[in-house]
Formats: structure tokens, C-alpha cells, sequence
């Protein structure tokens, strides 16, 4: 089941599948702004990160002593969202435990995704829902892929912070990251893409930034997303595609793959892990404004 959002300014298509944003349209600039997915480089579009970031020690969290297999970046990406409120501006979907989800991730949860358009910005909200009698823990994060223009090179765009900040990343090891971190650039507030500096994974900002723009000046191309409350700013695009890059994802996250060198942890010590007590609520949202 697809959703269609739309107003005079942008059209937005949301996935009940995943609950993944598959279209988001200028209508006054005649662009869609979102990789379409293919098979041949990368076939998603915009998946939901829950409730892991990345890779983790034997692909598995450890929740009381006990190891429970999680794939990369979570179920939440395969999984089925139900429909709970819905708009020609808004769609409110929920994933809720199940016994299934309870295999590979033993908390009990209500996890609500929002995407509502205004003007020509669509806001992504999570909300994640103690429905255990325990604290529960958990990562969320977004990772939409922005298509490139055809006719331009990865190197045509830049990224613009809302800040100076060192592009600092730690690279995958062994499907890992590194202990050790890698210079990018220093001190700097616009940060041109260079393909050689993806081919290696991708650029995992710690550096605490609450915005980004995506800037093509000679095409008139420009997205910003602004995503305050996130932790780490992940860049990436397919590592075997840099020179003809079709796409570039740029990813709000809370949380982090597991380092290499460190030892698996319990689920809830890990870092930069969200914490959710009985009765509460995480709530975090993230926008992106087109055209």
C-alpha cells in the first residue's frame, strides 16, 4: 500500500511497507528529489533505522546475558506499518511488538512514524513507546538517498552545515568501525563530495550538527534537512559506484554501529543508546525542505 501526500508545493509517496518514503516531488520545479532504488546499485530509497544503527558484534544485541540475532539496521525496514491516521498532508503509521519482533528484540514497544507536509517541507516523526514493565532500549535513525541530477557527478554537490565543524569519520573494519578516526577536512562549514572519499564507506560525522544542505548551485538544486536531537550525521553512497554516483544518502541517527577492538555489551550500555522507561516516550523528528 502506497500513501500520496500532497499540497500546491510538493508531493510525498510513503511505503506501508517499511513505512519508507519512495517519492518526494517539486511541483515547482518539476524535480523529484529521491533516489528512485534500483537493483543493480542500491534498491531502497529511504529505510527506517530501528532499533539498531549499523552493524554489531555477531549480528546480535544482548539483552540480560542473552544474544538475540538483529540484522543490519533493524527489522523495522521489512516490517509491515499499520495505518493509524491519515490526511491529504499527513500519514501516522505504527509497528507494534509482536512474537516475531520479540525473537530478535525482546522489549515490548508501539513505534508510530509520522510524515506530514507544509509549504515544501516534509517532517519525519518517531515516536517509540515503552509498553513493557521494564526500561526499554533502542537506536532510530533515517536514511534517505537523494538522487543525483543526470549529466552531474558526485563532485558537483556539496553539504553545508549549520556550523564549522571537522569532517571527521571512523571507517568500516571487519564490518565494524574503527577505533581510529580519518580526516576528511577541518574546520569548515561547506564540505564539497569528493568520490574518494566514499570509496571506503561511509562519512560518520560525530561532530554535532543539527542541519545539512545538499547544494548543486549550477542546476539549481538544493535540499536541506534539518534533524536537531540526532546524535551522528551519516553519509554515504554505494562504495562500488563513486565515479558514476546516482544517489547520496544523508542520515540523521541515533546510535552507532559497534567498534571494533571493543567487546559486545548489553543492549542498554551501548553507545549513545536511547533509554525508555515504563509508561514513557521517545519522541524525535527530522525535516527535509525541497526545491
Amino acid at each position: 500500500m502506497i500513501y500520496h501526500l500532497e499540497n500546491q508545493h510538493i508531493i510525498a509517496k510513503i511505503n506501508a511497507r517499511g513505512c519508507e518514503l519512495s517519492y518526494l516531488f517539486d511541483k515547482n520545479g518539476n524535480r523529484n528529489y529521491l533516489y528512485e532504488g534500483k537493483s543493480e546499485g542500491w534498491s531502497r530509497q529511504s529505510p527506517i533505522l530501528f532499533p539498531v544503527i549499523g552493524r554489531l558484534h555477531n549480528d546480535s544485541i544482548i539483552v540480560e546475558g542473552e544474544a538475540y540475532g538483529m540484522p543490519v539496521h533493524g527489522f523495522a525496514k521489512d516490517c509491515f506499518f499499520k495505518k493509524v491516521e491519515e490526511s491529504d498532508s499527513h500519514v501516522k503509521m505504527l509497528l507494534s511488538h509482536s512474537s516475531e519482533t520479540l525473537e530478535v528484540f525482546p522489549y515490548k514497544f508501539d513505534f508510530f512514524v509520522t510524515h506530514s507536509i507544509e509549504n515544501s517541507t516534509l517532517r519525519v516523526l518517531y515516536k517509540i513507546v515503552n509498553k513493557d514493565d521494564k526500561t526499554i532500549y533502542a537506536s532510530v535513525g533515517g536514511h534517505p538517498g537523494f538522487k543525483l541530477e543526470q549529466n552531474t557527478k558526485l563532485e558537483d554537490y556539496s553539504i553545508v552545515f549549520n556550523r564549522r565543524i571537522d569532517v571527521i569519520t571512523r571507517r568500516r573494519y571487519r564490518d565494524l568501525l574503527s577505533l581510529t578516526k580519518e580526516i576528511i577536512e577541518l574546520d569548515v562549514n561547506r564540505y564539497k563530495l569528493k568520490p574518494d572519499d566514499f570509496r571506503n564507506g561511509p562519512i560518520i560525522i560525530e561532530d554535532l550538527v543539527s542541519s545539512a544542505m545538499l547544494i548543486n548551485e549550477e542546476i539549481n538544486f538544493k535540499v536541506i534537512l534539518n534533524f536537531d536531537g540526532f546524535e551522528v550525521l551519516g553519509l554515504w553512497t554505494r562504495e562500488s559506484m563513486v565515479d558514476d554516483a546516482e544517489f547520496i544518502c544523508i542520515e540523521p541517527w541515533c546510535g552507532i554501529d559497534d567498534l571494533e577492538g571493543s567487546l559486545p555489551c548489553e543492549f542498554g550500555d551501548k553507545p549513545r543508546i536511547k533509554r525508555i522507561e515504563v509508561g514513557k516516550a521517545l519522541d524525535l523528528s527530522y525535516s527535509i525542505t525541497i526545491g
